[in-house]
């Protein structure tokens, strides 16, 4: 099996110094400082955010391992670290990692995933190199779905019926919709349905109690 390799440069004093991280491979060289490690909010990287890095990686290709030899094959495994450092008497110590996967895997019930996942931390080389430091794991199984599947074509239709449903359903909530916009410009239903309605314009005078021209009168009596 290959060694592999990394380079660590430092120039200057611990607060206002800084360093380069280089990788055998090439696959990364970039700087760190004493802010990117105890600080938040600086682009640089820093030692712990690497090992959440590697022992992820690691894991994620121990968990594929686990379920290829049992002749399962994961459609997706995402995995994240987070590395805590905490200063424990006068020294810093990684106190904790936290591994979190969520795979998609079809064919595979919760149990059968969970104990690979599992076995997966255990046997981790990355894990057995940080046998000191506490290492925990929460696993999600995302339900597989088969979008080409009878069941899922039928579950489909149960939930929408048909297309004239689906178009009379959304007509109704575009006119509540609508209402509900009315409403919030004229004030409360309840209020301009109980409003007196106004007199047709041609009776306003005689609804009001008020006396017409004579001269319009005589008119219609002549008439």
């Amino acid at each position: 099996m290959p060694a592999r390799k990394a380079e660590a440069e430092w120039k200057g004093n611990l607060a206002e110094g800084g360093g380069q991280l280089k990788l055998g491979s090439g696959a990364f060289d970039g700087p760190y400082s004493f802010k990117s490690r105890f600080e938040e909010g600086e682009s640089a990287t820093n030692p712990e955010e690497l090992l959440g890095a590697a022992h992820a990686g690691c894991f994620t290709m121990a968990l594929t391992a686990q379920l290829s030899r049992a002749g399962i094959t994961p459609t997706r495994i995402h995995t994240g670290a987070t590395v805590k450092l905490e200063k424990v008497g006068d020294t810093f110590s990684i106190i904790e990692i936290a591994l979190e996967t969520e795979a998609e895997i079809p064919g595979i019930d919760d149990a059968t995933f969970q104990k690979n996942a599992l076995d997966a931390k255990h046997n981790c080389p990355v894990s057995k190199a940080l046998a000191g430091t506490e290492i925990r794991l929460t696993a999600k199984l995302k339900q597989h779905v088969a979008t080409n599947s009878a069941d899922f074509k039928q579950g489909v239709e149960a939930g929408l019926n048909s297309a004239e449903d689906t178009k009379n359903w959304q007509a109704g909530n575009n006119l509540g919709q609508e209402l509900k916009d009315e409403v919030d410009k004229k004030g409360p239903v309840s209020e301009r349905l109980f409003q007196k309605p106004s007199p047709p314009l041609f009776m306003s005078d005689r609804s009001e109690g008020k006396k017409g021209n004579p001269q319009d009168e005589k008119d219609e009596t002549e008439e």
